[in-house]
């Protein structure tokens, strides 16, 4: 039987976005930034386009999206891990000496940075120096990460196809421009809201940096994990707070802004003056 394509490919994935939902319900609240207005919708209402992953001229057009799909059902135990992080303090510290959770950190943060439809400029321009961020990693990286210099060259080669460069953003960038493919710890923190019920806002260009090297090497980034938990690098310590990340998501969300808190979409919306 020939597999149903699907058609609507989510850049940010459901299942992410279910740690933001109210408890015990399935809608998030979204701020759509160009008109200011406030409404209710599923996850799967949201957050995608049509045929963003969809790549021509390949025995499986499918490869992206399914490469996603993947992804995301081995994430589906970790964000409900990150939900009940709140229950219980002492997970963090456990959790930040464990090199496997840095690992999916990298990974998380990676592939979030490389998946949202605000990068395809910044992919553009680095496919066209692609050879020499491959020349730059480590000598055993390429190896690590599964690439050699033929596979970097056939992509180049293709840059300017629009289905080959969908695959350089998504499934080589991550890989090629972020430190992933070592174990080395991350210098992070972990930023709880104070107030239960959820507080912490995410948008459709979620990863937060000031610099782009800096991110690269993970030295510069936040990131919603979940409506309670904001995960940071120690260079957003200083005077970090949950209102202060959730004004610069809402100034970074391209169109949409969402939470299970109205009333903190309320208070960015008018602190933002949108």
């Amino acid at each position: 039987m020939t597999k149903q394509q699907k058609v609507k490919h989510h850049f940010l994935p459901e299942v992410y976005l279910k740690g933001f939902a109210p408890e015990n319900d399935d809608e998030l609240f979204v701020l759509r930034k160009p008109y200011g207005n406030i409404s209710r919708m599923h996850p799967a209402q949201m957050m995608y386009r049509k045929h963003l992953y969809t790549i021509k001229g390949f025995d499986n057009p499918q490869m992206i999206e399914d490469f996603y799909q993947e992804v995301e059902n081995e994430l589906s135990n970790v964000f409900e891990i990150f939900n009940e992080l709140r229950r219980d303090p002492r997970e963090y510290v456990a959790l930040k000496q464990e090199i496997s959770f840095h690992q999916l950190v990298k990974s998380v943060i990676a592939f979030q940075f490389w998946r949202s439809p605000k990068q395809e400029e910044l992919a553009i321009k680095m496919s066209e120096k692609l050879p020499s961020i491959f020349c730059s990693l480590p000598n055993e990286a390429g190896q690590k990460i599964g690439l050699d210099s033929s596979f970097i060259d056939y992509l180049y080669q293709n840059r300017r196809d629009v289905s080959h460069r969908k695959l350089i953003q998504n499934m080589l960038l991550p890989l090629l421009t972020f430190r992933m493919y070592d174990d080395t710890f991350i210098d992070f923190s972990f930023f709880v809201a104070e107030k239960d019920g959820g507080h912490v806002l995410t948008c459709d260009n979620p990863v937060i940096y000031q610099d782009l090297d800096q991110l690269f090497c993970f030295k510069s980034f936040a990131f919603p994990l979940t409506k309670n938990i904001i995960i940071a690098s120690s260079s957003f310590n200083n005077g970090f707070t949950v209102d202060k990340f959730n004004s610069q998501i809402v100034l970074q969300a391209e169109e949409r802004v969402v939470g299970s808190n109205k009333d903190s979409l309320e208070y960015v919306k008018e602190y933002c003056e949108i």
